[in-house]
């Protein structure tokens, strides 16, 4: 039973540390693909109000973690259209990153479950 339980720990290792690697920013779940997330960002901080305010919105929906600093950053803006949609963009992107995680926690707790796994470690068995 303790090989058992050995080797299911061991598996569920694997399966977070892919699922950790899933959660990279380049990674399919992010909406917006490496390239534009790098050009959002720059466009963010662009001379140009339109050009922010696009960037505004798509970093916003992109689901992308790097999307947090460049929205934090157009709080402060000197347009307070900019500052407005800014904040609603990180609202929407903290709904959809929260979606990401609860959807990851209950797929890791089903595999836990199935296996009859529990994260709290066994008291050690003093043996007399």
């Amino acid at each position: 039973m303790l090989r058992y339980k050995t080797i299911c720990t061991s598996l569920l290792a694997i399966v977070i540390a892919v699922v950790s690697m899933t959660m990279s920013p380049c990674s399919a779940i992010a909406k917006t693909d490496h390239v534009d997330i790098e050009r959002l960002i720059q466009d963010a901080t662009s001379a140009s109000g339109a050009k922010r305010l696009r960037a505004v919105e798509a970093l916003g929906n992109s689901g992308d973690l790097r999307a947090l600093q460049p929205l934090l950053g157009l709080l402060n803006d000197v347009d307070p259209s900019i500052r407005e949609r800014a904040l609603k963009a990180l609202q929407t992107l903290s709904q959809n990153l929260r979606q990401i995680y609860t959807h990851i926690a209950q797929w890791v707790d089903q595999i836990l479950l199935q296996f009859n796994i529990y994260l709290a470690p066994e008291l050690p068995v003093e043996r007399t």
